[in-house]
């Protein structure tokens, strides 16, 4: 049985028995790597769709949240989990469902604890915050909300013009995604910016990355695995590689140079949230993501190997228990099966966790 969910590494480049399990490779194997990712994204979906009603960060004064009419993928690092979902869509989507909108935003912890008085290297620990929306000037949030403004922007008159003006997010429901958790207060801070740029709207955040393997080190739960795009960083806070996801730093001068038009002149108003397309910092070329491409080519085939019952689907356990159940059924298994399946490939990575 467990050989039947099996695809061929050799046809990937990142989404292998290499990804790596605290630090180590080939803990995993490839098989086991793959039906994380596809675990990840049936969640997201699931919540995208409405299927699913939790959130990490749910709504204030709702217990329970809905299909949300627009998606806010925090970049650099939960764009790529936009790629998934679109490559996921018609395949894990509830029958009918339609994706909302995009938007991106880069929200980066450590440029927002400093104003809730957190030097850089606490806001870089994985250690719970504390996030004080209120404590962020009012000048970031009239940036921001330049970007969903719904009228046309007028660059010499912008800052009393957005803060009446309406946005494009006013009482929608907007759903914050985050690549993972590592003190959850990225998610804080970019569900309660959105809420202070537009009031009305009901926003809830949560995350992509879906696998628990964790250990406890000095009496702190320390996460094993991080998807593989995300870059890791060196002992000053750099990342490691700005490439992978598809899109560079923020970067005004690379809208200035560019003529102005409705979105530029947004971006150059807000390009500290605004990801900037890999260049040349001298001649503003654009240079390629081969990282990227790479990825988007391993998330395209996971797509067609799940298509033809080479990828074992693990329903979210969030999903109600008859779709979860259908989920299991329409892949040739009885619930029995399926656990046994599920216990056994269990048990192999949990030896291979505990020899690495």
């Amino acid at each position: 049985m467990k050989n039947r969910f099996a695809a061929d590494d050799a046809d990937y480049h990142l989404l292998t028995g290499q990804h790596p399990v605290f630090g180590n490779r080939g803990v995993w194997d490839g098989d086991y790597t793959r039906q994380q990712y596809l675990r990840s994204v049936d969640h997201l979906i699931g919540v995208i769709d409405g299927t699913i009603a939790g959130r990490e960060v749910p709504e204030p004064n709702h217990v329970a949240s809905v299909r949300p009419d627009v998606v806010l993928w925090l970049d650099k690092s939960a764009r790529p989990a936009s790629w998934f979902v679109d490559a996921f869509w018609e395949q894990l989507a509830a029958a009918g469902s339609i994706r909302p909108r995009y938007e991106f935003l880069r929200i980066d912890r450590r440029d927002w604890l400093s104003h809730m008085g957190y030097d850089d290297a606490r806001a870089r620990n994985a250690e719970t915050k504390t996030v004080r929306i209120d404590q962020i000037p009012d000048e970031p949030v009239l940036r921001i909300r330049a970007l969903f403004c719904a009228d046309p922007i007028d660059p010499d008159s912008w800052r009393s013009q957005v803060t009446y003006a309406p946005t494009t997010l006013d009482g929608l429901n907007v759903l914050v995604v985050d690549e993972t958790m590592v003190s959850g207060a990225t998610l804080q801070i970019a569900t309660g910016l959105l809420s202070r740029v537009a009031p009305t709207a009901r926003v809830s955040g949560t995350y992509f990355w879906r696998d628990t393997t964790s250990r406890t080190v000095g009496g702190a739960t320390q996460p094993g695995t991080v998807p593989v795009w995300y870059p890791g960083e060196t002992t000053t806070g750099e990342e490691v590689t700005i490439y992978g996801r598809g899109v560079g730093n923020s970067s005004l001068a690379y809208w200035e140079q560019l003529p102005a038009n409705e979105q530029v002149i947004r971006n150059r108003i807000a390009a500290f949230v605004v990801s900037a397309p890999h260049h040349n910092p001298e001649t503003f070329e654009h240079l390629p993501d081969e990282l990227a491409d790479q990825l988007k080519a391993d998330i395209a085939q996971l797509a067609s190997d799940y298509r033809g019952g080479r990828v074992l689907r693990r329903p979210s356990a969030d999903r109600p228990d008859d779709n979860f159940d259908e989920a299991v059924r329409a892949q040739g298994l009885d619930f029995e099966d399926f656990v046994a399946l599920n216990d056994r490939w269990a048990d192999e990575i949990s030896k291979q966790i505990a020899n690495a």
